[in-house]
């Protein structure tokens, strides 16, 4: 009997500025930052935030003064800090957001075939995908809509009563093929802030079988510390995870994990332990450690341990 392929990765398409087709909220194009853009003629003050928006990167000034050579060159005077608000979502990490009015709009083009995608870091109510073969050609997909404010809703008691938790990642499976994709992703929070931190798109590499056992925690990064004197110190930082437990994998994938485990080490990836939508907690963005053992000749079962980024 064949099983069914729950456990795989998404193998992402690096995304950059020449990608972004366009950037926007409700009331038009997305600003780059709120930071100002570097001068070099300018004086400035330790402390002082400038962006480029050719590196899409945010520094700080580390020494005080009026430097010709531009920020990403000139590690004495400046320090790298963030990635500018529209660059946000590329980075490797969902705690750097984008963030919009009501509403953050990114066209991509990714210039490759793409049947999956994840976004992480949201603070939405919902997120609609829509795809298009070329830039204004045929419509291949959506546009489709995905509530995002149905977290911990599992009765009608708390429908109408528990407090609106909003779901912080989206994955999109079997999405229509384009030659050319053009993917419009739109999230909205009426009535408050929309924020985006992570956007992956690619092609999903199915592996293996998820097998009981697999198990996740939350990595607290926060800094918590009790005085001699009994108070208490807490200072909120974003949380990680961990995700870890048993796959079965048939011999014939053995080679292609290997290789995956290879070309991924210490490469941060999004990998899912189980592509079931009610098992979003078993789905992380980070690197990925494995190991593979033949059991017999008809299976194999790789234990993997993956880390999850903030």
């Amino acid at each position: 009997m064949d099983l069914p392929v729950t456990f795989g990765m998404l193998d992402a398409v690096p995304l950059g500025r020449s990608h972004i087709v366009s950037a926007s909220t409700s009331a038009g194009a997305l600003p780059e930052d709120g930071t100002a853009p570097w001068n070099p003629a300018e004086s400035y003050l330790v402390g002082d935030l400038r962006h480029r928006v050719s590196i899409g990167a945010v520094y700080a000034r580390i020494v005080a003064g009026t430097t010709a050579p531009a920020p990403e060159v000139d590690a004495i005077n400046w320090k790298p800090l963030r990635p500018t608000n529209t660059m946000a979502p590329f980075d490797l990490y969902r705690s750097t957001q984008a963030v919009g009015d009501a509403e953050l709009t990114y066209v991509l083009r990714p210039g490759d075939l793409i049947t999956d995608l994840w976004l992480g870091g949201l603070e939405a109510t919902t997120a609609t995908i829509t795809i298009t073969e070329g830039p204004g050609g045929a419509l291949v997909f959506g546009p489709t809509d995905y509530a995002l404010d149905g977290q911990g809703v599992h009765d009608w008691q708390a429908f109408f009563l528990a407090p609106v938790r909003l779901q912080d990642t989206l994955y999109v499976s079997g999405l229509s093929l384009a030659l050319d994709p053009v993917i419009t992703i739109r999230v909205a929070n009426p009535g408050g802030v929309a924020r985006l931190g992570a956007i992956q798109l690619g092609r999903f590499i199915g592996l293996g079988t998820t097998q009981y056992g697999v198990e996740f925690s939350v990595l607290p990064y926060s800094y918590k510390k009790f005085e001699a004197d009994g108070t208490y110190t807490y200072i909120k930082r974003p949380s990680g995870g961990e995700i870890s437990g048993p796959v079965f994998i048939g011999p014939a994938n053995a080679a292609s994990v290997k290789d995956l485990l290879v070309r991924y080490e210490s490469v941060p990836a999004l990998w899912l332990f189980h592509t079931g939508a009610a098992y979003e907690p078993l789905r992380g963005f980070g690197p990925f450690e494995g190991s593979v053992r033949y059991d017999d000749y008809g299976r194999c079962t790789l234990t993997g341990r993956l880390q999850s980024m903030i």
